[in-house]
């Protein structure tokens, strides 16, 4: 029965598994013949940090079929307790009710009672399970953008925008990039005066690829055209780079999460005119990133940060990006990956250090943030900025599912701030239970090896086109 029940949302990873399906970006799931010819060692490596950039197309195929196998393996797992607990409400607020007053030719008074306290039972259960989320909510805190005014001196951040490179990724997010280029991006372009040379994405990390590759000699500042997924790429690119070589960045949206873009608007929507204004305007203040190292490595095993990183007990949470369940779920992928994972309460922390200090010991979800939003526009850390050394992070230990579920329900515009705890950093240290997992960098399922993640702020490491802070 739960095999039934599982096989709708498990057969788009088997398609992947089973034959070479193109993904967003270009990216590529690998066939178990051509699997069996690849090196031992390839198909299980994480295409990550400067290794990004210097694999081959074959690399990448693996890299892609070692990251849907992982999320396969996670995604299920530890689905049993919840599954006893709703088995548990059902039979006593429906089945056993049911079979004592249908199946019985004469229900005696004895039997109605044991169906009422069945069905009782059952939805006493239910509201110990939800009632946290039942609550009336706090009021939600003040919206600000990414930039604080006291720290951006519009004369240093003013550029004369004359001459622009465009990465457009003509297949991520929603699929609309190319068109949204040529009706809305490059004609107001050409009425400012500004002269775009446009650069397609092949396949995974090729933006990051062309930002880093690029002649930016005369040029005034790189564009992307994408979601969360391709200004990552971009950022690691560009800071990969000699710092004299340089320019800012411009992010204009058009994928399915759009998180970055959605600091910059006070009700949480940004237009491609506001984001294509922002950048003839010329405003573009220095950005913080995150440096996070991963594995054993630190040459390899990194990449910078500039939105979340994250972990969870539960890892079924990194399958948003599986492709089958991009297409099948949409945007609410996100919505219902988490909430499944929430669920499921699978039992497991990591010890959290910040600037030296054990801040947590037993944290089961925890998330660190360089942006306010993450995922599909939740405001999960209202305090952060772009532009103040720091980083934000929040995590959760010892709670119900209902009160997860209450924080769940109220993360979407920042009120569950008094029901997490929380502090700002410039480094961390994240020490897992295990010595290999997953975690979720920028939206990406990447694995993590050796034990434990490293995080460090750098500031100001990179400019972005946005509007005059006020």
């Amino acid at each position: 029965m739960l095999r039934e029940l599982l096989d709708p949302l498990a057969s788009p990873v088997r398609r992947s598994l089973g034959h070479c399906e193109e993904t967003r970006g270009g990216r590529w799931a690998l066939p178990s013949e051509k699997r069996a010819e690849m090196p031992d060692g390839i198909a299980t490596q994480e295409a990550a940090g400067d290794g990004l950039l210097a694999r081959a197309q074959g690399d990448e195929e693996a890299a892609e079929l070692a990251r849907v196998q992982a999320l396969q393996e996670h995604c299920c797992a530890g689905a049993g307790p919840f599954l006893a607990i709703a088995t548990v409400f059902c039979g006593l607020t429906l089945v056993v009710p049911l079979v004592v007053l249908v199946a019985a030719d004469a229900p005696t008074e004895a039997l109605r009672v044991v169906a009422w306290l069945c069905a009782a039972a059952g939805g006493l259960l239910f509201c110990y399970g939800v009632y946290p989320a039942l609550l009336p909510k706090p009021a939600p805190p003040a919206p600000h953008g990414p930039f604080h005014p006291s720290r951006t001196v519009a004369a240093e951040a003013m550029i004369d925008v004359k001459k622009l490179h465009v990465l457009v990724n003509p297949v991520g997010g929603k699929k609309t990039g190319q068109a949204m280029l040529e009706e809305k991006v490059l004609p107001k372009f050409r009425a400012a005066g500004i002269e775009a040379v446009v650069h397609e994405t092949e396949y995974a990390g090729h933006a990051g690829v062309l930002a880093n590759e690029l002649d930016c000699t005369g040029v005034d500042g790189i564009v992307v055209i994408g979601g969360d997924g391709t200004l990552h790429e971009a950022v690691n690119g560009m800071l990969r780079r000699p710092p004299e070589s340089r320019v800012p960045l411009g992010i204009i949206p058009a994928g399915s999460g759009n998180s970055v873009m959605t600091d910059f608007s006070a009700d949480g929507s940004v237009t491609v005119e506001t984001a294509v204004e922002a950048i003839i305007g010329g405003c573009a203040p220095r950005a913080d990133a995150n440096r996070v190292v991963y594995g054993p490595d630190p040459a390899v095993d990194v990449r910078y940060s500039i939105n979340v990183v994250g972990w969870t007990a539960d890892q079924c949470m990194g399958a948003i990006n599986i492709e089958g369940w991009r297409s099948l779920l949409g945007p609410a992928r996100y919505d219902v990956c988490a909430f499944w994972g929430l669920l499921k309460g699978r039992e497991a922390s990591i010890k959290v250090e910040a600037d030296g200090k054990c801040v947590a010991n037993a944290a089961s979800t925890f998330f660190l943030n360089q942006t306010q939003h993450f995922g599909k526009k939740m405001r999960a850390c209202p305090n952060a900025w772009w532009d103040d050394g720091l980083f934000d992070m929040e995590w959760i230990s010892d709670k119900r599912r209902g009160e997860v579920v209450r924080i769940f329900d109220l993360i979407k515009d920042g009120r569950h701030t008094s029901l997490v705890e929380s502090c700002q950093a410039k480094s961390c240290v994240l020490h897992m239970e295990d010595d290999e997992g997953l975690f979720n960098l920028d939206g990406e399922v990447v694995r993590f090896k050796g034990g434990q993640i490293q995080i460090e702020c750098v500031p100001a490491s990179f400019r972005l086109f946005s509007k005059i802070p006020r």
